[in-house]
């Protein structure tokens, strides 16, 4: 049954992929040219404010764009503005989209467009650059589609780690094929992975996260748990920054381990320091780059626009105004 609801879950989410239009989804074409960048030109890592390439900077002035772009200067048109066009206007359009040059795709555009998802971690986009580079002679339309089914494919993982975690939890099987059941039926989740992004990648290496702390909390924490736990946190630390926050109860699993570990201290204490080894020798270079580039851990532009405005103090005294 686990397996039928894996099956819905991709069905779903090829059918959302094909449903959305180019570009609708959150920062997709940002997230685009950071692989397409490591695929056409073979950058392992993006610059934070490089400029996208001259293939989706046509992209955007010819395709309706969604609300969230409406800044954008003609002949760009939001989806709104788009369906207003007359027939032959709408077509002209689309079939310049689809005459745009493939050498556009190394090339650079000059409105100012920059690929900003490059200040994210980069094992997603890591991943996706040897499939693009696969299919780079087909339509961009057409990549973009496939894109976004490899991102739903990775997501899709997340159906048996919800099941066993709600197995875990629940100590019910049929609870936990629930949880997962779920977890396929919800809407919005399958908008936010339908699309060419990270968000799919982190969520299922934070679930697989959540389900071995759970598991050590239940059984205990040996050395092997220490050393898986430790691995799934470098590795999530390298896709999303919102890793940052495992930290604290991932620290306080290996704390509560060496206040327990009564009768032997220093293996706990040798657990505790392997796992911060390996999760630190994974991730930590990439964090120590923010600190360099931008003098925030995180590294993220909300971060940055903060920057020498709001003392942490500050920060954290507004913790209390949140609704």
């Amino acid at each position: 049954m686990l397996f039928v609801v894996w099956a819905c879950f991709l069905i779903r989410g090829a059918f959302y992929s094909a449903a959305f239009p180019i570009w609708e989804g959150f920062d997709e074409w940002a997230h685009f040219a950071v692989i397409q960048r490591m695929a056409e030109r073979g950058e392992a890592l993006v610059r934070r404010h490089c400029p996208v390439s001259r293939e989706i900077d046509a992209s955007l002035k010819l395709a309706p764009v969604p609300w969230e772009l409406r800044y954008l200067s003609p002949p760009s048109l939001t989806q709104d503005a788009y369906w207003r066009l007359p027939a032959n206007e709408r077509g002209r359009r689309q079939e310049q989209f689809h005459s745009i040059p493939a050498s556009w795709a190394t090339e650079d555009a000059r409105s100012g467009l920059t690929a900003y998802e490059a200040l994210q971690a980069p094992l997603y986009y890591w991943m996706a650059a040897p499939l693009l580079r696969l299919i780079r002679g087909l339509d961009l339309g057409t990549r973009v589609l496939l894109l976004r089914w490899f991102s739903v494919a990775l997501a899709s993982f997340i159906i048996p780690l919800c099941f066993l975690v709600g197995r875990l939890v629940c100590w019910n099987d049929s609870l936990g094929l629930a949880c997962a059941a779920l977890v396929a039926a919800m809407p919005e989740f399958l908008i936010d992975i339908a699309r060419v992004g990270n968000e799919c990648l982190g969520v299922v290496c934070f679930s697989l996260l959540t389900w071995l702390v759970l598991a050590s909390v239940r059984d205990g924490l040996n050395r092997t748990r220490a050393i898986s736990i430790a691995i799934v946190l470098g590795i999530g630390l390298l896709i999303k920054a919102y890793f940052l926050a495992a930290i604290p109860p991932v620290a306080l699993l290996f704390a509560f381990d060496l206040w327990s570990a009564r009768a032997k201290p220093r293996a706990a204490l040798m657990r505790g320091l392997l796992a911060a080894s390996c999760a630190l020798a994974i991730s930590g270079w990439w964090y120590i780059r923010n600190v360099v580039d931008t003098g925030i851990l995180a590294g993220l532009s909300e971060s940055e626009l903060l920057r020498g405005k709001v003392s942490a103090a500050g920060l954290l005294s507004r913790v209390f105004e949140i609704n």
